[in-house]
């Protein structure tokens, strides 16, 4: 008589059980990973999408935004990935999707927001400002890309109390002075600080090298009036003045009711190339 041993078998339920089980815990990591988020926008219209449930008894504080682009009949399918900065803390978030220069709806198949990690961040690592020329309707990069500046040829301004090079550089303004000279604005530093400002740097070429001049605005410059000056730009008013237009830290740094704030700044060139900020 062949004597077995009969081995006892895992009930099938209880495997079908814990794959399954297996397979939620993946898709609850995927939901808290990101958010996802499935819509048609409307020609001409603007379509607000909610990451989650908000609280009615609360206003939404708007934060970034990017210039919607008349592209033509241009057909477009494809990807496109923005890096958001935002200035307000809060625990929902709301897209707007704008569709203004359609003529036919906009198919946002799949739109995720998810956070950045520390690979993805350029505080303390090298940072550089490009110019980088494109075709006609803006849609396809043509030639090299120039470097105009470094992070590392930047130097902290005396007033605002720290020594060496700024840990990054960002959001460029490039603009010609009276005098022919190419002069490149930019915002220096952690913007979530005092010691945020605006720099600029000068070249007789558009393509660079450019050279860093100094500072245009910071903190102790405007007498603590905007706190944290940065991406500042130049627009033209009345009677062909100019006006400087840049954001700061109004209530403080990062308290509880703090925000970023336009402000508008006269301005004029001193020599026929040096910006200057006269209130």
């Amino acid at each position: 008589m062949n004597n077995r041993v009969r081995k006892s078998r895992q009930p099938r339920i209880f495997k079908f059980g814990f794959g399954l089980i297996l397979v939620v815990i993946v898709i609850l990591i995927g939901l808290l990973a990101y958010e996802k988020i499935h819509s048609s926008v409307p020609s001409g219209k603007v379509t607000s999408l909610n990451s989650a449930k908000h609280d009615k008894t609360s206003s939404w504080v708007s934060t970034w935004a990017a210039s919607p682009v008349d592209m033509g009949n241009h057909k477009y399918t494809g990807t496109i990935r923005n890096m958001l900065v935002t200035t307000v803390a809060g625990d929902s978030l709301r897209v707007n999707f704008t569709n203004a220069f359609g003529d036919s709806d906009l198919q946002v198949e799949d739109a995720y927001i998810a956070i950045a990690d520390a690979k993805g961040n350029a505080i303390g690592k090298t940072s550089s400002l490009w110019l980088q020329k494109i075709s006609k309707n803006g849609l396809v990069v043509t030639g090299k890309a120039a470097r105009l500046l470094t992070n590392t040829e930047v130097k902290n301004p005396d007033d605002n109390g720290k020594s060496g090079t700024v840990l990054t550089i960002e959001a460029p303004y490039l603009t010609q002075a009276p005098d022919g000279t190419y002069v490149l604005l930019f915002s220096a530093g952690s913007y979530a600080t005092a010691d945020y400002f605006t720099g600029y740097a000068i070249s007789k070429k558009l393509s660079g090298p450019y050279h860093y001049q100094g500072a245009l605005a910071t903190t102790a410059l405007l007498k603590n009036q905007i706190v944290g000056p940065g991406g500042a730009e130049l627009v033209q008013g009345k009677n062909d003045v100019e006006t400087l237009l840049l954001h700061g830290w109004i209530n403080g740094v990062n308290k509880t009711k703090s925000s970023r704030q336009l402000y508008e700044l006269s301005f004029l060139w001193e020599e026929g190339h040096i910006p200057k900020v006269t209130k």
